[in-house]
């Protein structure tokens, strides 16, 4: 299950993502992007509570980067545990990520 919560910090949205990112959630996630993306160019990810990130979880992170980008946006990646790390690392998505 998923739990996921948006707040506004300066001119960007936070979108707080809280346990697991899986197949069934990404569905719920890209839908979440999909609406910040109409309301922001510039998207912080809160990862401090995600558990795991599944594949489609990945392709619905990448495809949030991918629009930001195309509108001259920014994404960044917070707070993200270790084993959430393990996991953008050995699917090399981490290489595209800006992390702070």
């Amino acid at each position: 299950m998923l739990n996921i919560t948006t707040s506004s910090e300066d001119n960007a949205v936070i979108i707080f993502l809280e346990g697991r990112l899986d197949v069934n959630a990404a569905v719920e996630a890209d839908r979440t992007f999909t609406e910040v993306l109409s309301q922001t160019d510039s998207v912080v990810l809160d990862l401090q509570k995600l558990e795991y990130v599944a594949s489609a979880g990945l392709r619905a992170i990448k495809k949030l980067r991918f629009n930001l980008k195309e509108k001259g946006g920014s994404l960044l990646v917070r707070n993200a545990t270790a084993e959430v790390m393990n996991i953008f690392e050995m699917t090399g998505i981490a290489a595209i990520l800006k992390f702070v």
